[in-house]
């Protein structure tokens, strides 16, 4: 029993470009959560807490957008 699809590499398939997606989206913001409280306190001199709300938001948002885009019909996927 296979623990990832077959198509996973194909990126002319659904699954296979979904896939990628995510895992790329997922990457990109791994760089945010690394060296984010490091950039804002040395650019604009945030305290942490400040800096935990920010990073906290990014969290929410992405929640916040995933929910939204998981009640999109593929009728509405052309647009």
């Amino acid at each position: 029993m296979r623990l990832l699809p077959p198509q996973l590499l194909d990126v002319g398939h659904p699954i296979g470009a979904g896939l990628l997606m995510v895992f790329t989206l997922a990457m990109s913001t791994v760089g945010f959560w690394a060296y984010g409280p490091l950039i804002l306190k040395l650019l604009f001199d945030t305290k942490p807490l400040v800096t935990g709300y920010i990073l906290a938001g990014e969290a929410v948002a992405w929640s916040i957008a995933t929910m939204a885009a998981s009640r999109v019909t593929p009728a509405d996927d052309q647009w």
